[in-house]
């Protein structure tokens, strides 16, 4: 009996040992896709989802916002950028190289200055580029190594179709427009001139000037937009924002930390059952042992170098598992944390340290009863 739960105590620390390492992965991934670099300033950025009384009344609602000092720059979009990724997808002709698929959003020239980004070759957008025939794109850095683009390119050479433009720039190396699922497609801003556009730019940026009262600048905002629509306004920080598209992984790491947590809790009753069997079963030997000299401190020694030796044997066989299962879930990241060693290490600590607690804590007065009656009582 007492090797058949022996053997049960094992399984159920290669199943704790190897759900710790993966919700400390899964916390080190998330964290990490908490504060990987976007490219682009996410902190001071406000997002908000227009309604038709306020997209009809755009030109009023940047003058209310701007009408305070707190309010550096304003922007529109045609998607929710931060937040989603699935950007409408273009087939244009350019140069000699037939149709090029790319992806696209449709802003208005202030939409970089409220990002805080500068683009790396060529121009930004300016006020002017609105007012052209032909619209105006900056690419990202894929699609100019792609295809080798330059500024002053033109994408389509037909007039008076969506998507007819001029290239003006490249997006820094380090814009970043998709989550980090996946590789940076081919990706373009682009601001339509006065021919082929009609959908109406249904998000607004805004960028807080540095040193401003966040919670202020929120109210003006709020109020500035009750100026133009009587509707609850949705407001949000683009922090906030990008975090939704991380938010299946956030679950996961929630789910894998309460299931380590039962894990061990189960294991624990285990080794707390299987204690309480070795005090019993075991009383006279450990009387006759302190007879002979054996002191509190040894027998407890005794205890807890069986359980170490259980959860040595069990780490062996629940980390090849563990490090199998967390780079094949790793592998859904273009970026993803390193397999460090520590991590390891440190499950197994948390494992030994529990155990260690758990069976001195039980074993404690057994290991200090007084021999006499030990060996009277059996």
């Amino acid at each position: 009996g007492r090797r058949y739960r022996m053997a049960l105590v094992g399984v159920q620390y290669v199943i704790s040992i190897g759900l710790i390492v993966a919700a400390l992965f899964v916390g080190l991934q998330n964290h990490y896709l908490r504060r990987y670099p976007t490219g682009y300033d996410r902190n001071r950025v406000v997002v908000v989802s227009l309604t038709s009384g306020a997209l009809e009344r755009r030109d009023a609602l940047v003058g209310a916002l701007k009408s305070r000092a707190e309010i550096e720059e304003v922007a529109f979009a045609f998607q929710r950028f931060g937040a989603e990724e699935n950007f409408s997808g273009w087939a244009r002709p350019y140069r000699d190289r037939g149709d090029i698929s790319f992806r696209v959003l449709v802003v208005t020239p202030e939409f970089l200055r409220v990002l805080g980004v500068r683009p790396s070759e060529g121009r930004d957008f300016s006020d002017a580029d609105p007012l052209r025939e032909q619209g105006t794109y900056i690419f990202n850095q894929t699609a100019r190594r792609r295809w080798d683009m330059r500024p002053g390119d033109c994408i389509s050479e037909t007039r008076h179709v969506s998507g007819w433009g001029e290239i003006a720039g490249f997006l820094p190396d380090g814009f970043r427009a998709y989550s980090r699922h996946r590789a940076e497609d081919p990706f373009a801003l682009f601001v339509p001139g006065t021919v082929g556009w009609t959908l109406p730019l249904s998000y607004c940026y805004i960028r807080i000037a540095p040193g401003a009262d966040l919670s202020a600048a929120v109210e003006h905002i709020r109020r500035s937009l009750h100026s133009v629509t009587p509707l609850e306004p949705d407001i949000e920080f683009l922090d906030t924002a990008v975090d939704t598209l991380y938010r299946k992984d956030f679950r996961a790491g929630v789910l894998v930390s309460a299931f380590s947590a039962l894990a061990i809790f189960v294991s624990l009753m285990g080794v707390f059952g299987l204690v309480l069997f070795e005090t019993q079963h075991r009383r006279k030997e450990i009387g006759i042992r302190k007879v002979c000299g054996a002191t509190s401190a040894s027998v407890l020694r005794m205890f807890n170098l069986r359980f170490v030796w259980i959860v040595l044997a069990s780490f062996l066989v629940a980390a090849p598992l563990a490090r199998y299962g967390v780079s094949v879930w790793l592998r859904g990241f273009v970026d993803a944390v390193p397999l460090s060693a520590w991590v390891f290490f440190a499950a197994l600590a948390i494992v030994l340290a529990i155990t260690v607690l758990t069976v001195t804590v039980r074993s404690w007065r057994t290991a200090g009863e007084n021999p006499v009656d030990s060996v009277k009582t059996e």
